[in-house]
């Protein structure tokens, strides 16, 4: 039912929130610890980010699919790499789109 999914869909929407920003964060923090630099980043590193993130994503997005929906293992993974081919792409623009306008500061005020 639409009630059903659309309140499954916010809580997808919640969780992908708050993992990005956290997701964000400790990967900002591992460039760092790497020695490498934050901000220009490649069109290469960017794709990395979009896919892992999407890989972690579906750790916290795939047991709510199970549970709320009442799937099996394969059918919420299903309906999670199915919604999840629109999200990589999505979050490889938001980001590169947020470092456009906010870039990261440089090493020295992060470590400081």
């Amino acid at each position: 039912p639409l009630s059903q999914t659309g309140a499954l869909n916010v809580g997808l929407s919640l969780t992908a929130m708050i993992c990005n920003g956290l997701y964000n964060y400790g990967f900002d923090r591992m460039l760092v610890f790497l020695n490498r630099p934050l901000y220009p980043r490649s069109f290469g590193l960017r794709c990395f980010h979009s896919v892992l993130f999407e890989i972690c994503l579906m750790v916290f997005t795939l047991p709510m699919i199970i549970w709320w929906m009442e799937f099996s293992f394969f059918q919420a993974l299903s309906l999670d790499v199915s919604f999840s081919v629109f999200v990589p792409v999505y979050a490889l623009v938001f980001n590169w789109i947020y470092d456009l306008i906010l870039p990261a500061p440089a090493v020295q005020e992060i470590t400081a």
